[in-house]
């Protein structure tokens, strides 16, 4: 799609340098690029190869799946509090790996395990209750959403 650009913050005179911009419109892609005409916005388009060709990245996002990973040890942690004391202590080491391997993905979005661990807590809670819940996180110029 290729659409004049209005971009809050640019000023006028990038507006009047590049006033269109192609932003490819794959679900999870974020590429966008500005144009000095429609002709020059509708040509990225046509030379884009979107690497994700409408497909998301191949089923899910590496943090995708570390905080899948994170999710079913949380939910191990819960049921076997009070339970069997190895399982429950290999659980929480597991899920402190994979928060610390989260802390260094999304960093500064979550600069500690305990923000992981809470955010953890949080989506256990509404998977608890059957209620739909999303992390967002900010890497860069483009926002991650990362359902429960």
């Amino acid at each position: 799609m290729s659409t004049h650009l209005r971009v809050g913050g640019a000023s006028e005179a990038e507006l009047l340098r590049h006033p269109w911009a192609f932003t490819c419109d794959v679900p999870g892609c974020h590429y966008t690029v500005c144009a000095d005409s429609q002709a020059d916005a509708d040509r990225e388009r046509f030379i884009h190869g979107c690497p994700r060709n409408g497909v998301t990245m191949i089923g899910e996002s590496l943090l995708e799946r570390i905080f899948a990973q994170l999710d079913a040890q949380v939910d191990n942690i819960f049921r076997c509090a009070g339970g069997d004391p190895g399982a429950f202590e290999i659980s929480k080491a597991v899920a402190r790996g994979q928060a610390e391997v989260i802390v260094m993905i999304c960093a500064p979005h979550f600069s500690t395990v305990e923000e992981v661990s809470a955010e953890a807590g949080t989506r256990h809670a509404y998977r608890a209750a059957g209620e739909p819940y999303s992390t967002v996180l900010m890497m860069g110029q483009h926002q991650t959403v990362i359902p429960t």
